[in-house]
């Protein structure tokens, strides 16, 4: 007698899929969190090179200058009002509390974060009709730009302090307004890492380079 065998196929059970299936979301939710972390710590890095050359390159241009100035064309008066000369040099800036109405700008009304300015008659420091002038854009240099915000920028008043003053610069950077009291809450809606730093220096007005 023959006996004939059917071959039976076993497919996976309910339970063995819905294992496979979280298996399966568990590597997927784990690679994107690993992604996310990564792209996040370069975003931090980018950040910090990036804030950090702003600050030294800004410091060093306002020391140099400061360095040859003669101490008695120094002018800090409109110095809330984001405006400092030093005698053939000007600085103007916003910081990130400037209402947009009362903002510095170039004389093509474009936006600016720090400029310096060839200003041999200080007319940067000087106000008409209660108004600073607007900046020449043709006789500045961008130090920073947007993608930059001050957040505080003081130096000494040679006459006040002696003609060793102190230059600080407190810089940000993020995309989205990620900065209360002066500190980071939360990073850019696109990732962006926010980041402040300081920086100061002392410098002798007059001294020489």
């Amino acid at each position: 007698m023959i006996h004939h065998v059917k071959d039976r196929q076993r497919g996976f059970t309910l339970v063995e899929l819905m294992l496979a299936l979280a298996f399966v979301a568990f590597i997927l939710l784990f690679s994107l969190t690993t992604v996310i972390q990564v792209m996040q710590t370069y975003n931090k890095g980018l950040a910090l090179k990036k804030i950090n050359q702003a600050g030294r390159t800004t410091l060093d241009d306002i020391s140099r200058n400061l360095q040859i100035a003669d101490p008695s064309a120094v002018d800090v008066s409109a110095i809330s009002d984001g405006r400092i000369c030093l005698g053939s040099i000007s600085y103007v800036w916003n910081d990130y509390n400037t209402p947009t109405s009362s903002a510095n700008k170039f004389d093509d009304n474009s936006s600016l974060v720090l400029a310096r300015v060839n200003d041999p008659a200080e007319a940067m420091c000087s106000q008409n009709n209660s108004a600073y002038p607007n900046v020449p854009k043709d006789d500045s240099t961008e130090i920073l730009t947007s993608s930059i915000w001050i957040m505080a920028l003081s130096i000494g008043d040679p006459s006040v302090d002696s003609p060793l003053v102190n230059v600080r610069i407190q810089l940000a950077i993020a995309n989205d307004p990620a900065i209360v009291s002066g500190k980071c809450v939360y990073g850019g809606s696109t990732g962006q890492y926010c980041a402040t730093s300081d920086f100061s220096t002392s410098v002798i007005v007059g001294g020489g380079e």
